[in-house]
């Protein structure tokens, strides 16, 4: 209701129809992955099950944090130079959520599929991404672990790539969602190794549209 304070003429404009666009959220991202616990409140098991969250806390209490380095590798020189140090495990799902909500990021879904005690698989992951099936409202698929599948001395990049066909297979059955895809040293040219040829640049295109 218009209110005045002093004499004169006003216009009050009525609005008889509600906004006709309403505001949603444009993307829902579901991170599959390895996280510290998969527990609610109610001591209800979460494992494999798309589990909606909005903030980081909230993942906290449902998922616990990140992954603790237990033990490092340490590689030196001659002259007694570090020059490698390489953790026992790496899982990277707690540190991707976290980057997502410090940019701003809002709800998300997340598909615990195993702890920390383990390493990282790809039938797993393959498997929480089918659990994503019965869900219509996430919109972007992104598995930041799988990474590890190409990291150290036998990469195994057919199940990479298996994991990213399948991803972009689900994007296409259900037309609501697309996958966010790694790249492990993509801005390396594709003539350097035979592995980055595979994966990498136009042989990652050929490799997972095949």
């Amino acid at each position: 209701m218009l209110v005045v304070k002093t004499p004169g003429v006003y216009v009050e404009e009525i609005a008889l129809f509600p906004p006709s666009v309403a505001e949603v959220a444009t993307a829902i991202p579901a991170f599959i992955g390895y996280t510290e616990k998969a527990i609610n409140a109610d001591l209800k098991q979460l494992k494999n099950i798309p589990v909606k969250i909005s903030s980081l806390l909230e993942y906290s209490e449902l998922f616990g944090g990140p992954y603790g380095v237990l033990t490092y590798t340490i590689s030196a020189d001659g002259n007694n130079v570090v020059t490698a140090a390489k953790p026992d495990k790496r899982f990277h799902l707690y540190d991707s959520l976290h980057q997502y909500f410090d940019n701003g990021g809002g709800e998300c879904y997340i598909v615990s599929v195993g702890d920390y005690s383990g390493t990282v698989d790809a039938t797993a992951i393959s498997g929480g991404m089918d659990e994503l099936k019965k869900y219509d409202e996430p919109t972007l698929i992104v598995f930041p672990d799988a990474v590890e599948m190409l990291i150290g001395p036998l990469p195994d990049f057919d199940k990479m790539s298996d994991l990213q066909k399948k991803a972009l297979s689900l994007c296409a059955t259900m037309q609501d969602r697309f996958a966010v895809l790694d790249m492990m040293q993509g801005n390396l040219k594709e003539d350097t190794t035979i592995e980055i040829v595979n994966i990498h640049g136009n042989g990652f295109r050929l490799v997972v549209s095949e």
